[in-house]
């Protein structure tokens, strides 16, 4: 996707703002951060990712049962919830953790 948008006049010196709503829920850890780090390295100063983040719980369906019963028809329509953030503890420190290991 980064060479779809270099070839089609994206500029890497100009700030951009990259909107990536509900999308990591449904990768692989290391995917998600490797779509993070190729944003961030192409981004010029002053750039903005707007990501929401969701708990492993959250996605797993532990939060209540129309959570179970949206987890369940999301994996049997083929497009399970994959990626989540330990939010038990420290939901703010395992956000910046995640993000850091992303970008660096």
């Amino acid at each position: 996707w980064v060479e779809k948008l270099t070839k089609n006049d994206f500029d890497r010196n100009k700030r951009t703002f990259f909107l990536w709503e509900s999308v990591a829920c449904y990768l692989e850890e290391d995917v998600a951060k490797d779509t993070l780090k190729k944003m961030a390295d192409i981004s010029g100063k002053g750039s903005i990712i707007a990501q929401d983040f969701y708990s492993k719980v959250f996605l797993k369906g532990e939060t209540s049962r129309a959570m179970k019963k949206s987890a369940d028809l999301m994996k049997k329509m083929g497009e399970p919830w994959i990626f989540g953030i330990d939010m038990s503890e420290d939901a703010r420190g395992n956000i910046e953790s995640f993000l850091k290991e992303s970008v660096v």
